[in-house]
C-alpha cells in the first residue's frame, strides 16, 4: 500500500485506497525520531537509485506534510515500542510490502 501511495501522491498509475495517515498511525506513539529516520532511509534509497535532487526534494515536499498525522510523540526517540500491542511492527509490514505480489496498475482501480 505504500507503494499504491507514493505512486499516486507523485501522479502515478496507481491508486492508494488505505486508511488516513491519521488513522492509520493512530495510537501507534511514533516520534518525531522514528519519522525522521525514515524519511533518511528513504533519501538514502532514492540516492542510490540515483533519483536526481530535484524529484527527491519534489517526493519529499508531497509527503512532509503527512508528518502531523503520523507523528504522536515530540522525542529524538527511536526504536520505541508501538502503542496497541495489535499493530504489526515496521519491520513485519515492509515484510508483507516486500512479499506481496506486484499488480499491474489496471488491477489497482
Amino acid at each position: 500500500m505504500l507503494i499504491d501511495q507514493v505512486c499516486e501522491a507523485t501522479g502515478g498509475p496507481y491508486r492508494y485506497t488505505g486508511r488516513t495517515m491519521r488513522d492509520a498511525h493512530r495510537g501507534m506513539q511514533v516520534t518525531t525520531g522514528e519519522f525522521n529516520a525514515l524519511v533518511e532511509d528513504l533519501v538514502a534509497t532514492l540516492s542510490a537509485f540515483k533519483v536526481p535532487k530535484a524529484e527527491q526534494d519534489e517526493l519529499l515536499g508531497i509527503l512532509g506534510p503527512l508528518k502531523t498525522d503520523i507523528v504522536e510523540v515530540q522525542s529524538n526517540a527511536t526504536a520505541t515500542a508501538l502503542g496497541h500491542g495489535s499493530v504489526v511492527p515496521a519491520a513485519r509490514h515492509v515484510a508483507i510490502e516486500r512479499s506481496t505480489p506486484r499488480r499491474s496498475p489496471a488491477s489497482r482501480r
